[in-house]
């Protein structure tokens, strides 16, 4: 067994609220899109520093 203990804590909160950019680019054949958060995922200061992103492409057949 592994002898470190990793345990849920309450110290990093999600945030509910955030501000996101977007970017879609296309024609009839192929579409592009990009989507990143720009506030954090979490709020408090312990908290690494991390964004949502998402990254698709989509094909018309």
């Amino acid at each position: 067994m592994n002898k470190y203990t990793y345990t849920a804590t309450r110290r990093y909160k999600h945030d509910p609220l955030g501000v996101n950019l977007e970017m879609r680019l296309g024609n009839d054949f192929l579409m592009l899109y990009g989507w990143v958060g720009l506030t954090p995922v979490l709020t408090t200061n312990s908290a690494l520093k991390c964004h949502a992103v998402s990254l698709g492409m989509g094909v018309r057949l």
